[in-house]
């Protein structure tokens, strides 16, 4: 299957005999077409006919030759070189630039890319996070549950189930951050995001508690699923009494999430020292775009055949 056939001295074959069929594949067929080639004789090497010259000898014997000509297009050294290097060229570029994709993008050198590649981390974080809070079925029900069968059991177990709540979103956060393969690039922006959307947590849950209870001491007498979700909001803050506290709950911290990460992370740590990768992956990176645009030079040179003149 990688078997190339070249018929190598075709221009020294004795009058009256060609090697047509052979070049067309009818003699010995083979997966790749066959390519026929006129070398430099030791006449033309000892009156130093350069290779230019020799190509361009090449190119008119084919094409000027009848049984040949039909196959002028396929046939000659500069096809061979052609053949051989494109499919070694092709699979070395993707290969190099999967590895680049792994690898992430380089970082911005000015201030403004920095910043704007945090937050666009951070949006990448709060995304995922927010599919794992409100798209997992299972996390929904097991919030459900520990609400149900806490809540109904006066104010020891309603705390416990706040704090049940708060493990549940904790585990989100650690997992999301795994999961956002952005984070995994700077690992000191990790550790900010991650300390950031804990202490968020942290803060919300004292105020859940407060909450929680204060609904506790208002009424259980009558809970049921659809009761939470109408409880109403605590007028003394302002809230909306249409919602329940759950609801609150949730619709607070997706709309503090992302601003809460945000403004720790600005405030806690300089651009440079969020986005200080490790300096092996940036090597690496830097090595593999080099040997990447060499390899597209390359091609582009053989693309163009820069012997032909």
């Amino acid at each position: 299957e990688r078997t190339l056939g070249v018929l190598t001295k075709i221009d020294l074959m004795d009058k009256g005999t060609d090697a047509a069929e052979i070049l067309e594949g009818k003699s010995y067929r083979l997966k790749f077409p066959w390519v026929g080639v006129v070398n430099r004789s030791q006449a033309d090497i000892n009156k130093n006919v350069d290779m230019i010259a020799a190509r361009r000898r090449e190119r008119e014997y084919f094409s000027t030759t009848p049984e040949y000509k039909h196959l002028a297009p396929r046939m000659g050294s500069e096809h061979l070189a052609k053949m051989l290097s494109k499919p070694l060229i092709s699979k070395t570029v993707a290969e190099l630039e999967a590895e680049l994709s792994r690898l992430g993008k380089p970082i911005s050198a000015d201030a403004g890319g920095k910043l704007y590649t945090i937050m666009e981390i951070c949006r990448l974080f709060d995304g995922t996070y927010k599919e794992h809070l409100l798209g997992a079925l299972a996390l929904l029900n097991k919030v459900t549950m520990v609400i149900e069968s806490s809540v109904i059991t006066i104010r020891g177990p309603a705390e416990a189930a706040v704090d049940a709540v708060h493990a549940i979103l904790k585990d989100l956060v650690h997992k999301s951050v795994n999961e956002t393969p952005e984070l995994k690039q700077y690992p000191a922006l990790r550790v900010e995001v991650t300390h950031a959307a804990s202490d968020s947590l942290e803060r919300m849950r004292e105020e859940s508690k407060k909450a929680t209870l204060k609904l506790v001491d208002m009424e259980c007498s009558y809970l049921t699923v659809d009761f939470f979700r109408k409880l109403p909001q605590d007028v003394e803050k302002g809230g909306n009494p249409s919602h329940s506290i759950f609801d609150r709950y949730n619709d607070s911290y997706l709309r503090r999430i992302g601003i809460t990460v945000l403004a720790d992370v600005n405030m806690t740590k300089q651009l440079s020292s969020l986005l200080n990768e490790d300096p092996a992956i940036m090597e690496r990176r830097s090595a593999l775009t080099k040997r990447l645009e060499l390899y597209r030079s390359a091609q582009a040179e053989i693309d163009s055949v820069a012997w032909a003149k």
